[in-house]
């Protein structure tokens, strides 16, 4: 899985890898720009890219579904801001 990791963490040109048990989640930076941004070719891709890293690696044929989640902007939410002091009069 570390050999599959790497393959898509250069082919995407992510930032960060991680992979746990089955799992491998890819961290793009803000301003990549890969394929335009086009979510079906990354999610096409990055599947096939993993089938081919992990087949090669292991020498047994497998196959790799893929996702995307797009995160939002860091921002603190409205319900985190702290409260006001009570005024004293």
């Amino acid at each position: 899985m570390v050999h599959t990791a790497r393959a898509l963490l250069v082919d995407l040109q992510g930032c960060y890898a991680y992979t746990e048990s089955d799992e491998i989640s890819i961290l793009c930076p803000p301003e990549w720009a890969l394929f335009d941004r086009k979510l079906e070719k990354v999610v096409s891709l990055s599947a096939g890219i993993a089938s081919a890293a992990f087949t090669h690696a292991c020498g047994v044929p497998v196959q790799f579904d893929s996702r995307v989640w797009l995160g939002a902007e860091a921002a603190r939410p409205a319900y985190r801001t702290p409260l006001a002091a009570p005024r004293t009069t």
